[in-house]
């Protein structure tokens, strides 16, 4: 956890690439910052002190959601891989579509444009702002899901899980298809949450991101009660609805804190949403290749042979819940550190005070290898006992666990590069260069 007594060191030359200037549509230069150098422009006291106290509060809200998530993982689990599987499998094309479309622009370009209506006397623009974008995400999901309804069955058995059974095809249409109006409400949901972050009110999205597990669980234990002769496997699905508008409900408070009350307009002629665009077309273009991935890896596991009667489901089983581990301390420190120092990042690169955004970055990359290093060699040396620990009841079985394991343990690499990845990408949104 970061505590506020970390302090900079005030000796060493260890030189770290950082972001010195850049604007859109042009590459920013490089300079090396000595770890150790003092600057007349040295991050001040009082503002560390914010960004240690915001990404701590990222982080709690973090570690509460991923604590729930491990154990909708683990409630999701024990229902075997026959439903396991498919229902992690149905998650996938919503969440891919989501991230394309709207959830990875949230640092990339809404935060940094929401962040130019910061002052008092704007806050009527940026609610207007907020809601035209809120009502046009909507307007696309809807028609999204209501297309998604009817290519589903082509796209899950020939494109996503080839390898699945044909039961298991079945499944996993009919929950992607209850699956993908979930997006109604994350989608609003993640512009909402990009206003609240540029207004540094940290809080209430920390606190929400919970919901969507809790959601799940919900649905799973209701649909174990009714039992799946009662159509009770549907549960997952409904469950995934519930949490994305347990999301929703989660930010209100914060939004009243910030006088960002329902806004019925739709003002396509902005300036600012065409900036948004522009900041946005790379970043879009990064995730069509990382999608382009995604899709290729699952459809390689589930068509990889190993031990077992059905592997391609063991598979992919394995590495949905060997991600979903890696993911807890990267969301809880990459993902928290990097949201915090994003809002102050910008606004030292609006100021053009590049030194104390220098030190801004430098306090970061330090929070973040202190935490990540130990967490990486954690899942390295005890990723069976973990696993075993908290997924190896009902119908998962020790294959199971070792699969998992071994995933983990290979993943496990990445996580101190992550942290940094993470704040040089804000290094670069804070100066709206998403090249």
């Amino acid at each position: 956890m970061a505590k506020d007594s970390i302090e900079e060191s005030k000796t060493g030359m260890e030189a770290v690439p950082v972001v010195n200037a850049g604007t859109a549509g042009t590459t920013p230069e490089l300079s090396a910052i000595p770890l150790g150098e003092s600057a007349a422009g040295e991050t001040l006291p009082g503002e560390r002190q914010h960004i240690v106290k915001s990404a701590t509060l990222v982080m709690l809200g973090n570690l509460g959601s991923s604590v729930m998530g491990m154990v909708r993982q683990q409630v999701v689990a024990s229902f075997g891989q026959g439903i396991a599987s498919p229902f992690l499998s149905a998650i996938t094309p919503a969440q891919t579509f989501n991230d394309f479309l709207i959830n990875g622009s949230i640092n990339g370009a809404l935060v940094p444009t929401f962040n130019d209506y910061a002052e008092p006397e704007k806050r009527e623009q940026l609610r207007r702002l907020v809601f035209t974008i809120v009502n046009l995400v909507f307007l696309i999901m809807l028609v999204s899901a209501i297309v998604f309804l009817f290519i589903a069955p082509w796209f899950i058995n020939n494109i996503q899980v080839p390898g699945y059974t044909p039961q298991e095809k079945l499944l996993t249409t009919q929950f992607a298809r209850i699956i993908f109006f979930s997006l109604l409400a994350l989608g609003p949901f993640a512009v909402l949450q990009a206003a609240l972050f540029a207004r540094k009110e940290f809080g209430w999205p920390a606190v929400a991101t919970a919901a969507y597990h809790i959601g799940i669980i919900i649905g799973a234990i209701v649909g174990a009660l009714v039992g799946n002769h009662y159509l009770g496997q549907y549960g997952l699905a409904f469950g995934v609805l519930l949490g994305a508008a347990g999301e929703i409900a989660l930010l209100l408070p914060g939004l009243r804190n910030q006088r960002l009350r329902y806004m019925f307009v739709l003002d396509l002629k902005q300036p600012a949403l065409r900036r948004i665009l522009n900041l946005y077309k790379w970043i879009a273009l990064s995730f069509l290749v990382s999608a382009f991935f995604i899709i290729l890896d699952q459809s390689l596991a589930t068509r990889t042979p190993g031990a077992g009667s059905d592997p391609g489901a063991a598979n992919y089983l394995a590495m949905r819940l060997s991600t979903t581990l890696i993911q807890f301390p990267a969301g809880l420190v990459a993902t928290a550190l990097s949201v915090a120092v994003l809002p102050t990042l910008t606004e030292h690169a609006r100021a053009i005070d590049n030194e104390r955004f220098k030190k801004t970055l430098l306090l970061g990359f330090r929070l973040g290898l202190l935490l990540m290093i130990p967490a990486a060699a954690g899942l390295m040396v005890l990723g069976l006992p973990i696993v075993s620990l908290l997924y190896q009841h009902g119908r998962f079985t020790a294959h199971n666990a070792q699969l998992t394991s071994l995933a983990l343990a290979l993943y496990a690499f990445q996580l101190p590069f992550v942290a940094i990845d993470q704040l040089l990408l804000s290094a670069f949104y804070a100066r709206k260069n998403t090249i």
